[in-house]
């Protein structure tokens, strides 16, 4: 619960409350309160509203305190006075990258004087000497500090306040100093400066871990015109499209009262910040409305760009609710647009199998599949690639997804030819050819239980295909949740179920398999990986297993000697033989 809700929340209790009642209720408060909050509790009650008393005269000599100490730090800021620098001679970027590389000192004393400036900080804010306590948080937040020496030669650029915390020549919380100066600038300012005010000086600190809430629970009283603020705060931010801006958005729409407010801050940046109908989806997981929340999922899908992932989270959030008020084509509409938007396996796997007519969707899905394939290639020849899939979270689908996708549509030719192609036989992280070589034993293998070899496809297959359950039974409401191992070798079966592979067929993909594997195991062993013979062994015990359940007597331990024959010296290439059922 945040803070504004939980405050109306204390407010509601204590209009009801007798004045026996409050005197229990702060009683029990005291009674369990930790023994380092107590001398706190007992100042609070000591001085009901919380303010400082001080006369004139001490008013005056705040005021010159801080006058003279921005004197100060403006000749500081202008190089009259630096740092030193010199380079961590110990430095390894390997060993102890964590450690500074460039060690800073202090020889002409300007840290103490960054250490009085935050204590009169703090004292501005117990006394309410707001116009004071920004005009000195306004220079704190933007000052320049700098460094003679050898941090000319590393970097050169001047340093922040910040950097004095990180490089720990100011020890304590920084975070406190920047929400007491956010918190003075929010009660200096008129009323529609705030934001634009705060908003700069967030970033000129550089503190992108702070709350809204943090500021909040700064000095002796609520902060006032706090609505009026707050629209103003989101209309600001939400002009803005970074992962700090997203965060802070966030923390402000949940804070807004009205349900009605809410959802029209994310109509408003539907196409800039999607993740706020996200999250007005999930608050109301506990809603006793799903039709009101299956409608405001499905003007979501229609305002948010389709080529977003957070619309495929969307569409499955919606699906849920879709299902609560039994609206079946709805739930499978929503896994359609989960896919189109976010074209995973697990996306496809659901809604290939969960459907009561996959035919109805086929056509759709194979469209999807050729089209996010085609984007994804011709966008991956553009210089903002990086900012396109990790900062706007665009969908992508790459090459071993795409032929993932392609063996589950039965488009087995088109596996070999993309997936299967891979001419050097070293090198294989990040191809397709392990999770094919896999899934195409599978496919051969006629028995129905699995020995070592083929169960090790089976986890390699399930790897590939990035099948994890939990997110499999998104959108599903309550289906029987099986773990990811169970529900691939269910979903594997129904597709064998489906196939009728030629004889011929499988003798040419017996013999690709068969030559592939040749090559894969000569190739490591002339390279000597001895780290991939328990690799090489597994392959070679499911490649025999496969041949065994085709009718092959004893073929699995009759392959397995033949390359003991090749590799007679090779005593852990051997072991890892025997771990896969190989009878020396």
């Amino acid at each position: 619960m945040n803070l504004p809700k939980f405050m109306r929340a204390v407010d509601t209790e204590l209009e009801s409350m007798s004045e026996q009642e409050l005197k229990s209720c702060l009683r029990e408060l005291a009674r369990t309160l930790p023994e380092n909050d107590r001398t706190h509790f007992l100042s609070i009650i000591d001085n009901r509203s919380g303010i400082v008393k001080r006369d004139s005269d001490e008013e005056k000599l705040l005021k010159k305190k801080v006058e003279d100490i921005i004197s100060v730090l403006e000749e500081i800021g202008e190089g009259e006075r630096c740092l030193a620098s010199e380079y961590n001679e110990e430095w390894d970027d390997w060993y102890n990258s964590d450690d500074d590389e460039v060690f800073f000192s202090d020889p002409e004393k300007i840290v103490p004087d960054f250490i009085t400036a935050i204590r009169l900080i703090h004292e501005c804010v117990d006394t309410e000497s707001y116009t004071e306590g920004y005009k000195l948080a306004k220079v704190l937040s933007s000052i320049s500090i700098f460094a003679d020496g050898d941090w000319d030669d590393y970097c050169g650029d001047p340093l922040g306040i910040k950097d004095l915390y990180e490089h720990e020549l100011i020890v304590g919380p920084f975070d406190k100093l920047v929400a007491e100066s956010l918190y003075l600038t929010y009660m200096a300012k008129e009323s529609r400066a705030r934001a634009s005010e705060i908003y700069t000086m967030m970033g000129n600190f550089d503190c992108n871990d702070l709350r809204l809430e943090d500021v909040m629970q700064i000095g002796n009283h609520s902060l006032p015109e706090f609505n009026t603020f707050l629209s103003d705060w989101i209309t600001l931010i939400g002009a803005h499209n970074d992962w700090r801006t997203k965060r802070l958005l966030k923390e402000a729409v949940s804070m807004i009262q009205d349900e009605y407010q809410a959802l029209n801050v994310a109509r408003t940046h539907a196409v800039t910040h999607p993740e706020l109908f996200k999250q007005i989806l999930e608050i109301g997981e506990s809603d006793a409305d799903p039709i009101k929340l299956f409608r405001i999922g499905t003007e979501a899908l229609d305002k948010i760009p389709d080529n977003l992932t957070i619309r495929g989270e969307i569409a499955l959030l919606t699906a849920n609710y879709a299902g609560r008020i039994n609206t079946l084509p709805g739930v499978e509409l929503c896994w359609l647009e989960a896919f189109r938007s976010d074209s995973s396996v697990v996306n496809y796997l659901r809604i290939r199998f969960l459907t009561r007519v996959w035919k109805d969707y086929a056509k759709q899905v194979e469209d999807i599949i050729e089209s996010e394939y085609a984007k994804t290639l011709s966008r991956s020849k553009s210089v903002d690639t990086y900012n396109r899939e990790y900062i706007l979270n665009e969908n992508a689908l790459y090459k071993n997804d795409y032929c993932t996708l392609l063996f589950w549509e039965k488009k087995f030719d088109e596996v070999f030819n993309l997936g299967l192609c891979e001419k050097q036989r070293l090198g294989w992280s990040g191809t397709f050819m392990k999770q094919g070589l896999a899934m195409f034993m599978l496919i051969l293998y006629e028995s129905e239980k699995y020995q070592s070899g083929l169960q090790s496809m089976a986890r390699l297959a399930v790897s590939g295909c990035k099948l994890n359950a939990d997110d499999y039974y998104k959108g599903t409401c309550d289906l029987e949740h099986k773990d990811s191992y169970s529900l691939f070798m269910e979903l594997f079966t129904n597709l064998k179920m489906e196939l009728d592979v030629s004889e011929d067929d499988k003798i040419k993909w017996l013999d690709k398999i068969g030559k592939i594997i040749e090559k894969r195991v000569v190739a490591i062993m002339e390279a000597e990986r001895r780290n991939y013979y328990g690799e090489c062994a597994s392959f070679i015990a499911a490649f025999g297993e496969v041949i065994e359940s085709r009718g092959q007597k004893e073929a699995k331990q009759s392959l397995m000697m033949s390359y003991k024959a090749k590799y007679p010296r090779r005593r852990s290439f051997i072991q890892a033989l025997k771990n896969y059922g190989f009878r020396a």
